[in-house]
């Protein structure tokens, strides 16, 4: 009787545990969802298809292994990410920037990371032309209007923009011709180009608008991970200095940043 006893409280054990529930869960990580852009954006990052990768992608699994959490990386189109962000659709959002989406975001409180890395928003014309003229035609990624609407400083010249999905498209409209300028980081658009011939590459020109500031993690509910990430960007300076000095991330950044925005 004391063994038939025994076995059915076994089983009441057993069969008392949700079926829903993995055993394992007690020993897994919290996991969280980063959205990124949907564009090839290296060396920052990439978010298109296949596995995530480049120097943020890479710092921000650093982030996690040190904090014993997942981070799973969702892509984006750029216009959908702030969306997403607000409806609670992903948990962080990388690149933000508390300039952005400005708008879409009233209302709602989002903290922001300390400065991950440096960027470079403005105009670069083609070799050989020495400004941009009234009705000049201009290639563009799609959602980068609103870093171009910022400047408001060309509005008078009732620019063509031409629009393409990543920085892919951009370079084909370059070499094609089908622009006299692009408006991009511009560090990205010189790193990518450096081996074309010197007829082909598009330039920074002097007095031509532009906007410097810093890529940022971003989060609506989870405040104290991002303040976490703060102490990890301090604490592991060197080390993320590296992590750059790997994905080329000086030579982005150019010389178009001054020193004290790096």
């Amino acid at each position: 009787m004391r063994y038939l006893i025994c076995i059915t409280l076994a089983c009441f054990s057993l069969f008392s545990i949700p079926l829903s529930v993995p055993f394992s869960l007690a020993s897994e990580r919290p996991v969280y969802t980063v959205g990124i852009e949907e564009i090839d954006h290296l060396p920052y990052f990439s978010g298109k298809e296949g596995v995530p990768s480049g120097f943020v992608i890479e710092l921000l699994r650093l982030f996690a292994e040190s904090q014993d959490i997942e981070f799973r990386f969702v892509s984006l189109p750029i216009k959908r990410l702030t969306a997403s962000v607000i409806k609670g659709d992903v948990d962080f959002r990388f690149p933000d920037n508390s300039e952005w989406d400005l708008v879409d975001k009233e209302g709602v409180t989002v903290a922001y990371s300390d400065k991950v890395a440096p960027f470079v928003d403005g105009y670069l014309v083609r070799n050989g032309v020495r400004t941009l003229q009234p009705g000049a035609r201009v290639g563009i990624i799609r959602g980068f209007d609103v870093a171009r609407d910022k400047l408001n400083v060309l509005d008078g010249l009732n620019l063509q923009y031409l629009e393409t999905s990543d920085y892919e498209g951009l370079l084909s409209v370059m070499v094609l011709e089908r622009v006299d300028a692009v408006f991009a980081n511009i560090g990205i658009v010189e790193w990518r180009t450096r081996n074309w011939s010197e007829n082909d590459k598009f330039s920074f020109r002097a007095g031509l608008p532009s906007h410097s500031s810093h890529y940022r993690l971003s989060s609506i509910n989870h405040v104290q991970l991002i303040r976490q990430f703060d102490t990890f960007l301090a604490v592991n300076a060197s080390a993320i200095e590296k992590l750059q000095r790997k994905w080329d991330i000086d030579s982005v950044i150019g010389s178009h940043m001054s020193a004290s925005m790096r």
